[in-house]
């Protein structure tokens, strides 16, 4: 199934900067800077032949930040062979300042070979009731 991210206030709510090191940890390349600093030109080149472009708007209140955001959510899909939602996800995780109530509705218990717990949260998250996922890793969470 591909899932298409539309709703502009959560393209909204990715910061730039978030998205900018998204870009540099996955190997991408500031190219440029356009229109007096409002957006810059990232590029990764995959193969020989297939270059990637995305250009990342600076200033979250411009009236195309969500189009934009959502083009380069769709780039970044073909590059890295994940969904929209797989990409959105990473993303929102690195938001700072986020706060958020729920009710867990499951705890998955890790297992001697897969020494991780994962958690599912139901919370209100950007105004929507939402399925949260957490994966909890570090050995202090895990009893």
């Amino acid at each position: 199934m591909i899932i298409n991210i539309r709703d502009s206030s959560i393209l909204k709510t990715i910061e730039p900067n978030i998205l900018e090191l998204y870009l540099k940890t996955k190997g991408w390349q500031e190219k440029a800077k356009i229109y007096d600093n409002i957006a810059t030109i990232w590029r990764f080149k995959k193969e020989a032949n297939n270059e990637y472009e995305i250009l990342l708007p600076l200033i979250q209140n411009q009236i195309d930040y969500a189009p934009r955001i959502n083009d380069a959510i769709k780039t970044l899909e073909k590059v890295e062979n994940r969904s929209q939602v797989e990409i959105l996800s990473d993303l929102i995780t690195n938001l700072p300042n986020i706060t958020t109530s729920g009710l867990v509705t499951q705890i998955m218990t890790p297992t001697s070979n897969h020494l991780s717990g994962q958690v599912i949260i139901n919370g209100i998250l950007f105004n929507k009731l939402r399925q949260i996922k957490i994966e909890l890793t570090d050995h202090e969470y895990i009893r």
